[in-house]
């Protein structure tokens, strides 16, 4: 199946980015217990700090390989409170308590292994304590993320004609539910993959 071909490109290559953040803490150490003062170690620093930035170069072109691997790209977030009337107000910090109505609004963007058509895009929000903000009895509910059930918090179709599109989805606040103070974070997924992220207060 082409999403578990993906996903297993990307387990390989995020395999080498692990490998190569190890490397470079690794090396970092190695330059901060390098005395600087000492004259016969500077060629020594100046090799390590040589050798990281060719491993920091190639583990940027491993996370570009990974984006390209993935169906969709999710960027651009922006977060609006809407009033009852209808009118937002553009922010990544609200007060908890009027928040009623969260607009997340964000651009889809294709990548290599993207193909047109019929697209189904997942909105998660996270509480600053990781737990899914939902309403079970609405506008949330379940799909298939990496062999398992997962919540979304707000989904929508879309045509995907290879090229980038913009997107808005309200979550309406039910009363069984506050948003707490802290860092939020909403994540988009489609094809079985996790697109972008955002965060707002």
């Amino acid at each position: 199946e082409k999403a578990a071909e993906l996903r297993n490109k990307i387990d390989q290559l995020e395999y080498y980015l692990r490998r190569y953040r190890t490397e470079i803490d690794s090396l970092k150490g190695k330059v901060e217990n390098l005395t600087l003062s000492n004259d016969s170690m500077k060629g020594e620093i100046t090799n390590i700090t040589a050798d990281r930035n060719r491993i920091d170069d190639e583990r940027r072109k491993a996370q570009l390989l990974v984006d390209a691997s993935k169906p969709l790209m999710a960027s651009s977030f922006k977060f609006y409170s809407v009033k009852g009337s209808g009118k937002e107000v553009m922010d990544s910090e609200f007060r908890a308590g009027r928040l009623d109505i969260l607009r997340v609004c964000f651009q889809i963007l294709g990548a290599a292994a993207a193909d047109a058509g019929k697209k189904d895009i997942y909105v998660t929000i996270y509480s600053p304590n990781g737990k899914e903000i939902k309403d079970m009895s609405g506008q949330s509910g379940y799909f298939n993320y990496d062999g398992a059930d997962k919540i979304y918090s707000m989904k929508t179709s879309i045509n995907y004609e290879k090229v980038s599109k913009d997107l808005c989805l309200d979550f309406k606040r039910p009363a069984s539910v506050n948003f707490e103070k802290g860092v939020h974070v909403v994540k988009v997924y489609s094809e079985g993959f996790e697109c972008g992220s955002g965060t707002f207060t």
